[in-house]
């Protein structure tokens, strides 16, 4: 009768796996459950279980891209109102534009590790007050053409 130590590579092949930190799989259950794949149509977004969850959702979108897309337009008029001269109102819309595509890459990378919840609110809460700062009335600077 061999003993546990004695393998084909050696005796210390055993041992050495487990200093390697191998694992050893479980045995594969005798009766696994599989799930068969179905398809899905487009129509079943429509069904009336999750029909008022899609309108929400489809509304949501609207308003998300109607807000993001109007800011978009306006602040560069925002911004020459505040004082800032045409040339760099546009500069300062481009960098917010442009600096949204790695962001929004960086939070999909990033939204996993932490509670989504909490940074949502806190975000939203902090992308609200800046907004408010931005669009608050505020003196225009002197180099800024006069309204006459």
């Amino acid at each position: 009768m061999k003993s546990a130590d004695n393998s084909p590579r050696g005796p210390s092949a055993g041992a050495d796996r487990k200093r390697r930190g191998a694992r050893v799989r479980p045995a594969a259950a005798a009766d696994p459950v599989v799930v068969a794949p179905r398809e899905g149509h487009f129509r079943e977004i429509f069904a009336p279980r999750v029909l008022p969850r899609t309108l929400m959702l489809v509304t949501a979108w609207m308003f998300q891209t109607l807000g993001f897309y109007g800011f978009s337009a306006w602040v560069p008029t925002l911004l020459v109102e505040h004082g800032f001269k045409l040339t760099e109102s546009l500069t300062w819309a481009s960098a917010i534009q442009l600096i949204g595509v790695p962001g929004a890459f960086i939070a999909g990378c990033i939204s996993d590790r932490w509670q989504r919840k909490y940074w949502i609110t806190l975000l939203a809460i902090f992308i609200a007050t800046c907004g408010m700062l931005m669009g608050s009335p505020s003196k225009p600077s002197s180099s800024s053409p006069s309204a006459d």
